[in-house]
């Protein structure tokens, strides 16, 4: 298609393989919306992915010199951390270029789980912090889930103390576009069977949809249904990942949801965990014969930084959320009538919520409603067409990176 609009550059540290997952899901459809304006798009992933033949796309390794490939005119979205030394050629290269942080994680996440000791933990955080204050301050546009990822940013910029760092946070927000994470667009499709009767569930089944980490408050969810079958009602808690591939820190999580659930005598009585892994082109049937969601959030940084992704599948399948403790996209259900908030740790209000939602055929069937219409809105073509409208193409050239911010780089300071 010959056309006069830049071309766009995407960059990534994802490897692509045959599961699309997250952030390569993301990059998938922001490619394909570039396209989908005419653009042509070329993706440069981490060495050894595999082409994911996406119509428009070309594919290509991120390498080093990959910045001499790049037109005068061209334009660069970058995902939230690409390798070090993709980073500082971007950066010295001055080319202007636009950062994807809708998925900003943070420090804090790293301590939670554990991933290195000590003193190396914490350079890592260091060295992350200024790879954050790095790209902020050099790129054109930021796109963000939510105002609070912005905050969090402007505030990593002002405690250098700098004068020059203070200015560039006190005008951050000017870069801010809001670009959450959406929806899928195609339409649910239903499995030939229930999922949870073939496993031996009846009753109204809630869905732990995602991956169980050490930020989540699990034990909340866990003393929910416990109290549930001290009333004697049926709704199950299903954790739908089941174990994950020989990952530590995903498995010691896990292993302590499935003790505290045998210790208090629920195992396969009403808490039940998936044997296998859904692929996310299989998860029609268990969000079609689910009741709805559950979640358990910490009242921590993570919790107010995070846009919780695994809630888009239950937006997608018009089914409601109930949660404790609050997060970003929770509080935007509520608002929209498509979930139910609770306190942080307050078990026996989830309890009473789960219940009332499993009970109350009309309740349940105003939150589905609700989530249905919330989806919609948020819809991965919307929320990536509303960027790219507000981001108006109009890149400027960036900053290089100073010296001095290489040298504490490398030493973790």
């Amino acid at each position: 298609m010959a056309s006069n609009l830049p071309k766009i550059w995407i960059l990534t540290r994802e490897r692509f393989g045959d599961l699309l997952l997250g952030p390569a899901l993301r990059i998938q459809r922001l490619g394909l919306a570039f396209v989908a304006k005419g653009h042509q798009v070329t993706l440069l992933a981490a060495p050894g992915s595999i082409d994911p033949g996406w119509s428009g796309v070309e594919f290509g390794e991120l390498r080093p010199g990959f910045t001499r490939r790049m037109g005068e005119n061209d334009k660069v979205i970058v995902g939230e951390l690409v390798p070090v030394r993709a980073m500082f050629e971007l950066l010295a290269s001055r080319i202007p270029f636009h950062w994807d942080v809708y998925g900003l994680s943070l420090p804090e996440t790293l301590s939670f789980a554990k991933i290195w000791p000590g003193a190396r933990s914490r350079a890592d955080s260091r060295r992350k912090d200024l790879r954050y204050v790095m790209m902020a301050r050099a790129a054109d546009k930021i796109w963000i889930s939510h105002s609070h990822q912005g905050t969090f940013l402007a505030a990593l910029m002002a405690r250098t103390g700098r004068t020059a760092d203070l200015a560039d946070a006190f005008e951050l927000p000017s870069k801010f576009i809001e670009a959450p994470m959406g929806c899928r667009t195609d339409v649910l499709q239903p499995g030939s069977g229930n999922p949870y009767q073939e496993q031996g569930i009846t009753g109204p089944v809630f869905l732990w949809g995602g991956g169980v980490w050490e930020w989540f408050d699990t034990e909340t969810v866990v003393r929910a249904f416990q109290i549930l079958a001290q009333r004697s009602a049926n709704p199950s808690l299903f954790f739908l990942s089941g174990r994950n591939e020989a990952n530590a820190d995903y498995d010691a999580p896990l292993a302590r949801v499935l003790a505290s659930a045998k210790e208090k005598g629920l195992l396969g009585k009403n808490i039940f965990f998936n044997s296998h892994r859904v692929r996310p082109d299989g998860l029609g049937p268990w969000l079609q014969h689910c009741t709805g969601g559950v979640m358990g959030n910490f009242p921590t940084l993570e919790t107010r930084m995070c846009w919780r992704t695994r809630y888009l599948d239950l937006l997608w399948a018009g089914r409601p959320l109930v949660v404790s403790g609050t997060d970003p996209l929770a509080e935007k259900m509520e608002q929209e009538n498509a979930a139910i908030v609770v306190p942080f740790g307050d078990a026996h209000a989830l309890a009473d919520a789960i219940e009332r939602v499993a009970a109350n055929a009309e309740f349940h069937r105003n939150l589905s409603e609700g989530s249905a219409r919330l989806g919609q809105k948020l819809s991965s073509h919307r929320t990536l067409t509303a960027a790219l409208e507000a981001s108006g193409l109009a890149w400027k050239r960036g900053r290089p990176p100073r010296a001095i911010e290489k040298l504490r780089y490398l030493v973790g300071w």
